[in-house]
């Protein structure tokens, strides 16, 4: 890649706008250059290889979520503030979620704790934000008609352990199941 090209990607990786970045590269017809520019496959390669260096891995990003979740800013934190300084310098400025100056000094947030840790759980499945119906280890589409009956059943359910409130939740459950069970054997599973 010539000079010129370099300063093209440099700029695309800037604005995201080919004719821009061919314009501010230097080509005198940007709006014609800028396609012929994006097809050039060094180019493509150039951009694909910078786009990777600056975009964080899965592993990363767990990475700085586990750092939330471990609050280890807490290293830095002094009794009258925070020792900013040290904090950047060991490259961990991305515990800041943001600075503002008041009266009183710098005021410094950091990312939450229990939201990385909610959001470690979440990639790690520890959470389950769905309910499968199934019977007899077949799982019920919305179309089916069984599944219409079971949710009503289990609906029933809820609303009969609700209004009960010695019955406890093992009750519902064991309703919420018996109402499967019937649903499979109306149907001749």
């Amino acid at each position: 890649m010539n000079l010129k090209q370099r300063a093209f990607v440099e700029n695309y990786l800037n604005c995201w706008n080919a004719t821009e970045a061919a314009r501010q590269a230097g080509y005198a017809h940007a709006h014609v250059q800028s396609s012929r520019l994006l097809a050039d496959v060094s180019i493509q390669k150039e951009i694909q290889q910078r786009l990777s260096e600056k975009t964080l891995s899965a592993d990363e990003v767990l990475s700085r979520l586990a750092e939330q979740a471990r609050g280890e800013h807490g290293k830095y934190l002094l009794p009258d503030g925070v020792n900013l300084a040290a904090l950047i310098a060991d490259g961990k400025g991305h515990l800041v979620k943001g600075i503002k100056q008041t009266r009183y000094g710098l005021d410094i947030d950091f990312y939450d704790a229990q939201n990385a840790l909610v959001q470690i759980g979440k990639h790690l499945g520890l959470f389950s934000e769905r309910l499968d119906l199934t019977t007899g280890g077949e799982t019920l589409n919305k179309n089916d008609e069984r599944f219409d009956r079971a949710l009503f059943s289990l609906a029933d359910a809820l609303r009969e352990s609700l209004s009960d409130s010695d019955a406890g939740t093992k009750n519902a459950v064991d309703t919420a199941e018996q109402a499967a069970v019937a649903c499979s054997v109306d149907e001749g599973g």
